[in-house]
């Protein structure tokens, strides 16, 4: 195994900082990267997610490893920048380096003391797509709550879980095989059996249990944020997968959630996040006419001229990647081997 990661951060290494950079970043493309939280890694003992979180301690030095290899342009400058190096060629332009973008989803409260610092101090834009009905609530991300939940205590967390699911109709043979599972399967699984409006249930029958306890910013946070250079999105108003919406209810979340953004904030990105990554094809019309000129997706992928604006593909940081930046390296040479 160790030998195996050594041969991943090798094969990075050379992918990122030697000249074999020239086939696995090229550099009509542009790459762009989403992430969700960042804490200190005296908060992540016992995290049980490691796919969405950074630690801090990571993150500066992350950040100025890929300044050596891309320059950060904001999201909504990235079409226009990519039609003008198709028009004008490379030679043409100010940018020297590949193009990436920086985006967080969900507008977690760690976003103001751990994530948005080194970027403002690198001057790398910041498009923030916030789960609007959620912020400057004490409701929960339905996922994270059980995490927490189980970090407080996971004997109670079992329990306690199963008597609910057990109180929506799931049968015991269902619940037994979840059982099976690591925390982490076990919440991926869990959309599969409950619907958008029992998972909001779910979120807030455990914040009940952990009172004072909260997820997201609050409206002052976004407005500092924004005054400050962040650039806010949309990510829905709380968090439902759009292919299990009505199209009143996509409309209505589409609408609702960039009215609030615009009443809140003096920079507003016209591009839509999907929640889970749950690629809705029928909703490029419904995006447009609501006013978005694109969507980002959890694809991973680069953004080229030919690349649909409204299923833009993202590459997730996560704490190993972070820790180790030859990993994106590694990423990106098996993006360019698959393709």
């Amino acid at each position: 195994m160790i030998v195996k990661q050594q041969i991943k951060q090798g094969l990075g290494y050379l992918a990122l900082h030697t000249p074999l950079r020239m086939f696995t970043v090229p550099f009509r493309g542009a790459l762009i990267f989403t992430g969700h939280r960042v804490l200190p890694l005296s908060q992540l003992q016992g995290y049980y997610d490691p796919g969405t979180v950074i630690a801090a301690e990571f993150w500066p030095k992350w950040l100025d490893t890929m300044q050596d290899v891309f320059e950060f342009i904001a999201l909504d400058e990235l079409q226009a920048s990519l039609n003008a190096r198709s028009v004008s060629g490379a030679g043409f332009l100010k940018y020297k380096k590949q193009l990436a973008v920086m985006t967080f989803d969900d507008g977690w409260w760690d976003t103001v003391d751990y994530a948005w610092p080194p970027l403002k101090a690198r001057n790398i834009p910041l498009t923030l797509f916030l789960t609007t009905g959620l912020v400057n609530t004490q409701q929960l991300f339905w996922w994270q709550a059980i995490f927490d939940l189980a970090n407080h205590d996971e004997s109670h967390a079992q329990q306690w879980l199963s008597q609910w699911l057990i109180s929506q109709g799931m049968n015991v043979e269902r619940l037994d095989k979840l059982k099976l599972l690591p925390w982490t399967k076990r919440i991926s699984q869990l959309p599969n059996d409950l619907s958008p409006e029992q998972l909001i249930e779910l979120a807030n029958a455990i914040a009940a249990q952990l009172p004072n306890h909260r997820h997201t910013l609050s409206w002052s946070q976004v407005e500092a944020l924004s005054k400050e250079g962040v650039v806010m999105g949309s990510h829905g108003l709380n968090h439902v997968s759009f292919p299990a919406l009505t199209t009143d209810q996509q409309i209505n979340q589409l609408n609702e959630s960039l009215v609030t953004i615009k009443k809140h904030t003096h920079l507003v990105s016209r591009y839509f996040c999907y929640p889970y990554g749950h690629v809705c094809q029928q909703l490029q019309p419904i995006l447009n006419k609501c006013g978005y000129h694109g969507a980002v997706t959890t694809k991973p992928g680069w953004v080229s001229q030919t690349t649909d604006s409204y299923f833009l593909p993202r590459i997730n940081l996560h704490y190993t990647m972070a820790a180790r930046p030859e990993i994106l390296g590694y990423r990106l040479l098996k993006l360019v081997l698959r393709n």
